[in-house]
């Protein structure tokens, strides 16, 4: 019963984040009440799917209750008084009780919700950052700065765009997680299955074409999706069978998989998170990142090419026997569904935002998916990839 309660607040969370995404899109929200929100319906989730203790599912619901109940008085206490936030001068006007509160609690749920996913390394991490903030002052030499007083701390961290909510935030609430649902809408389709037949098309008279046609797969459907876990598990499980069959090493098709599937997320145009970071913290466009990415994505997948040629021909494999006419049919099938990703790019190299190109790329994939029947999706598969979109972007 429990675990049934956690999931349908998973789901209800998901869907509210989603559309309180798409709201932010089109309405005029400002970034220092757009990025709290953002950072709350991250951190409930993180509460929801990372319980307190496994193995005890009721006394976890009750603990994780308190902290899901606080960021939702974050979140009004963010809108209550986001015109006060936006207009205020920092480091000037003085800060209120509930700021010093608010920043304390937000500070200690963001550490343990980083423990509960990422484990204590980066916690540590954080925790010396914070006290070297704070007793800096009396360190000798060059290791210490000027003193930091508790307010300064809180206009930093949460008064300011300089602290957690700065360019990794800002990416992550104005384009990443837009990305997000376009990669999870695209791995739910047979886009996998179609990049698989167009790879093994072009690799059906090499040697060692099975292991050549996952490179191309992964490639693919990583360059659109911008995650390496959605590559492998969309693509791996087609792709994987095809290269046992082939008589390729498990532990090199496992190997070549996870290379392939981790490539396919730096091959432009969605080249994961850190891109679009890059992006932000460097004042370019992110058309220009994808433009300087072209080449080294091309000696990434020309080394696996390579790797998987000469492994090929040591283990003296031959040109697989292929069934064109079946190849290009299941191409013909769902070829339709490449046209969101020319949409997508041709967004992009006109200029248009990061945000606008994937949602309106994310609508052209539902609509192009209901035109034929071997692709339709009924309302609640749509409402289930929103969903998975959001989980995935924690």
């Amino acid at each position: 019963m429990e675990q049934t309660i956690r999931n349908r607040l998973v789901y209800v969370t998901a869907l509210l984040w989603v559309a309180a995404q798409i709201y932010i899109a089109f309405a005029p929200v400002p970034g220092m009440i757009i990025r709290p929100l953002h950072v709350s319906f991250c951190l409930i989730l993180v509460f929801l799917l990372y319980p307190a203790f496994k193995n005890k599912p009721r006394l976890s619901l009750g603990i994780d209750a308190g902290p899901v109940l606080v960021i939702i008085l974050f979140m009004v206490y963010s809108v209550y008084y986001g015109d006060r936030i936006v207009t205020r001068l920092p480091f000037v006007d003085d800060l209120f009780a509930s700021d010093y509160f608010f920043n304390f609690v937000l500070v200690v749920l963001l550490l343990e919700a980083g423990r509960r996913v990422l484990g204590w390394s980066m916690t540590i991490v954080a925790l010396v950052f914070m006290a070297y903030s704070f007793f800096g002052a009396d360190l000798p030499g060059i290791l210490a700065h000027p003193v930091v007083s508790v307010a300064d701390f809180v206009e930093n961290q949460t008064m300011t765009s300089s602290g957690i909510y700065s360019s990794p935030i800002a990416a992550s609430s104005d384009t990443i997680f837009y990305f997000m649902i376009f990669g999870a809408y695209l791995a739910a389709t047979p886009a996998g299955t179609l990049f698989v037949a167009m790879a093994k098309y072009a690799t059906r008279k090499a040697v060692g074409g099975a292991g050549k046609a996952s490179i191309i797969a992964s490639g693919l459907f990583g360059m659109i999706s911008g995650s390496a876990a959605a590559n492998v598990a969309s693509v791996g499980t087609i792709v994987y069978p095809m290269m046992e069959k082939a008589r390729y090493k498990p532990v090199f098709s496992a190997a070549l998989l996870a290379t392939a599937g981790t490539g396919g997320q730096l091959i432009p145009p969605v080249m994961g998170a850190s891109a679009f970071i890059m992006a932000d913290m460097i004042g370019v466009s992110y058309f220009k990142i994808v433009l300087c990415a072209i080449i080294p994505s091309m000696l990434y997948v020309g080394s696996l090419f390579w790797e998987v040629h000469l492994e090929s021909y040591k283990q003296k494999m031959k040109p697989e026997i292929l069934d064109k006419d079946e190849l290009l049919a299941s191409i013909k099938r769902y070829f339709h569904l490449i046209l969101p990703i020319v949409i997508l790019v041709g967004l992009i190299a006109w200029g248009r935002s990061l945000m606008y190109s994937a949602l309106m790329s994310t609508l052209s994939l539902i609509v192009l998916c209901q035109l034929k029947k071997d692709t339709r999706i009924p309302v609640k598969g749509i409402i289930k990839m929103a969903v998975d979109g959001a989980k995935s972007s924690v």
